[in-house]
């Protein structure tokens, strides 16, 4: 009877990993699929600086507030997505090396919704905005960072 239930936790938990596993490779496809290749743009002097192919913002070690410093790239960002209403706005998200996994990913996705809300601040319809699934960071200091992609 004990053996048959730790049999049933061995595989659910074993179910719960190919899971998790099969959802995070599905997200990278996805990412990946939203990617581009091009050249960032370089501003002139005295001109606000181009949108870039990809934006990113950083937060700070365990917060979700939208940095002070990101209002250049949020600007950017909700000016290109106001401008052309068919196009959207992606919002992809890190998970931070080193933490539990459940709790990286539900942080990631609250610094996602945070830059989510702060272009609907800017006027940006919820409709333009797609908040991509987090993903493994690519490095150690990638893991407090979000990318946003007007596409």
């Amino acid at each position: 009877m004990v053996e048959e239930e730790e049999v049933r936790v061995a595989l659910g938990t074993v179910a719960l990993a190919v899971l998790l596993t099969l959802a995070l490779v599905l997200g990278l496809a996805v990412r990946q699929v939203h990617r581009g290749g091009a050249a960032p743009a370089v501003a002139a002097a005295g001109e606000p600086a181009a949108l870039q192919d990809v934006e990113v913002v950083s937060f700070a070690a365990g917060s979700q507030a939208v940095p002070v410093d990101a209002q250049d790239v949020l600007a950017r960002v909700a000016d290109a997505a106001r401008a052309e209403p068919a196009r959207r706005v992606y919002i992809g998200s890190t998970l931070e090396p080193g933490q539990d996994v459940a709790f990286a990913a539900a942080a990631a996705a609250a610094r996602a919704q945070a830059l989510a809300h702060a272009l609907e601040a800017q006027g940006v319809p919820r409709a333009q905005l797609m908040v991509d699934p987090p993903q493994p960071a690519a490095g150690a200091d990638d893991g407090l960072r979000v990318e946003l992609r007007v596409r």
